[in-house]
């Protein structure tokens, strides 16, 4: 939890989700747990001092230490006044039950925000399991017995007696299967944790297998190996049958979660939580494949493969004991040659392609052009006196007259946050998606790999400074000015899990990008890698600021022995979007 001053906890909020991470901002009258609460600590010891404490009937860990409590400090106003300043120990506190054995949490509440970080503060999550009694937007009737229920099939004794008492109702043996002869019902074992095996059946939801026990990893030396009972099925299966049958399976879990119907529509390539996941459900949905599939799915499976095709693609690597091999693989030998499989570009002269680059440098075109009329910059930005701050000696230069056209919502994001975007973002954005594209490669299929970023890039204060922004975009400007975000920014764009790195050594940015990413295919730390460079400069400082502005002859200024400006004058100009 991020507690103190209102737009310090944003700033370090929205870092954390441009990495990837979701934030939720708690509607709270107070910052407690920050030094916001000093001033009140006096009144609010003096305000509970006249109540009156008892001893907890049950043993109580405590969020202030995250150890057990003593039952004399929990009954002294002191206590509870630490207990809204000082920081919250709850990570701290559920490691400590889980070392004492505890596998069962109950959350009690009018949410279930807990349980989601319950599951995140275990050591070990698949031995243990969160439930909330209360979910939002469900009934309360069927969000407690659910939690009532996932309680006792993970080894909580509940009494059921006492649930039905006044309905009549009484325990009835279930029919056995006369083709299957197994168990059906859950003995005391399988309650605590063992499940049974059903027959692995090939395609449909019906027929997809509903848990499976006894997934063990194969030996690394032997290559490959099916994992579990469920594993050595699919391998049997052709590779079209055995996708079917993972899709369905991850498919009807995904419903179960989500409480669809059989025959509810599901977007197999639409985000988690386009999809309306909560963290919980999130936790529910890997806890429930886990147990189903008998792998050990990490905590991180359902982010690092955001949408059902791709954890299905992944859940079926796991089976097949392929997740660590495969062309995520090693990178290149030491003497293999780096080859460039896909480019894109912008620049001056409406280059929006190599095609057009190299067309340009054919033709000899002039790139070179006045000043652009849809920046909103001052009419008197040219002004012939070098030494006038703030003005522009010349008033030609390169520029990318497009350079304000972003489509947003292609990328999914928002028109506050494109505004609060340097444009350098917004350009390494369309060229890196397109160069992949022209590379033959289908975006959607780098998410997951070790695909790196290599940004080479300058800070160059584009829009207000923090503390300045409008509301407009106000919880936007920091990542969207911040020139170390631009490579974590396409990673997260394309769902890439190599090295995102933003370099900056100034003019030579961009051969230093290319350097690491070529050190890094070399190394086997990635087998993609992604070196770009926004030559771009969104205001007019960019020349009116230097004295390079001044160190050339206006380039309008045409002579017999000095011919109109060509396509290399244009190169000795600050090239500006």
């Amino acid at each position: 939890m991020i507690s103190g001053d209102a737009e310090a906890a944003e700033a370090v909020a929205e870092r954390l989700r441009a990495q990837g991470r979701k934030t939720t901002r708690l509607t709270v009258s107070h910052a407690f747990h920050s030094p916001h609460m000093d001033d009140v600590l006096d009144e609010f010891h003096e305000a509970i001092s006249g109540l009156t404490y008892r001893a907890p009937a049950i043993p109580v860990v405590s969020n202030v230490t995250g150890a057990p409590a003593d039952e004399r400090d929990l009954t002294t106003p002191g206590y509870w006044v630490r207990h809204i300043r000082q920081t919250v120990r709850f990570a701290d506190g559920i490691r400590r039950l889980e070392a004492k054995g505890v596998t069962t949490f109950v959350e009690v509440g009018p949410d279930s925000v807990l349980s989601a970080l319950t599951q995140d503060s275990l050591q070990d999550p698949n031995a243990a399991t969160a439930v909330s009694v209360l979910r939002r937007d469900r009934p309360e009737p069927r969000s407690l017995l659910t939690a009532l229920a996932t309680a006792f099939v993970h080894g909580a004794e509940v009494d059921w007696g006492a649930l039905y008492e006044a309905h009549g109702a009484r325990r009835v043996d279930l029919p056995t299967y006369a083709f299957q002869r197994r168990h059906h019902w859950f003995d005391t074992t399988a309650r605590a944790g063992t499940t049974p095996t059903p027959a692995a059946g090939p395609s449909t939801p019906a027929e997809a297998p509903k848990a499976l026990a006894g997934a063990q990893d194969t030996d690394a030396g032997a290559g490959p190996s099916p994992r579990g009972e469920l594993g050595a099925h699919l391998a049997g299966l052709p590779a079209a049958d055995r996708a079917r049958a993972v899709r369905d399976l991850v498919d009807a879990h995904i419903r179960s979660v989500l409480a669809y119907a059989p025959d509810e529509h599901l977007a197999p390539r639409t985000a988690f939580n386009e999809l309306g996941f909560s963290s919980l459900m999130l936790t529910e949905l890997r806890a429930s494949l886990a147990a189903a599939t008998g792998l050990r799915l990490p905590t991180g499976a359902l982010f690092d493969h955001p949408t059902p095709a791709d954890l299905a693609e992944f859940v079926t690597a796991e089976l097949l004991g392929a997740g660590q091999e495969g062309s995520d693989g090693p990178g290149t030998a030491g003497d293999e040659p780096i080859a460039i499989i896909g480019m894109a570009c912008r620049y001056p002269g409406d280059v929006a392609s190599p095609e057009d680059l190299w067309r340009l440098l054919v033709d000899g075109t002039d790139a070179v052009t006045a000043f652009p009329d849809n920046r909103g910059w001052d009419a008197d930005l040219y002004d012939p006196d070098p030494g006038r701050q703030g003005r522009s000696a010349v008033r030609h230069g390169g520029f990318l007259h497009d350079a304000g056209e972003f489509d947003a919502a292609f990328f999914g994001i928002s028109p506050r946050e494109a505004l609060a975007m340097d444009p350098q973002q917004r350009l390494l954005l369309e060229t890196s998606w397109e160069a992949v594209e022209r590379a033959g490669v289908l975006p959607a299929s780098l998410h997951g790999t070790r695909t790196g970023v290599f940004v080479g890039a300058t800070a160059l204060e584009y829009g207000p400074r923090l503390q300045d922004a409008p509301h407009s975009v106000h919880g936007h400007v920091l990542t969207g000015s911040t020139s170390s975000v631009m490579s974590g920014r396409i990673a997260y764009q394309l769902g890439l899990l190599g090295p995102a790195m933003t370099v900056d050594t100034a003019c030579s940015s961009s051969l230093v990008a290319l350097h690491l990413a070529i050190r890094s295919l070399r190394a086997g730390e990635t087998n993609l890698a992604l070196a770009v460079a926004p030559p771009s400069c969104p205001r007019p400082a960019c020349s009116s600021s230097s004295p390079a502005s001044a160190a050339w002859p206006p380039t309008d200024a045409a002579s017999p022995s000095r011919p109109p400006p060509t396509a290399p004058a244009g190169a000795r100009a600050w090239a500006c979007c």
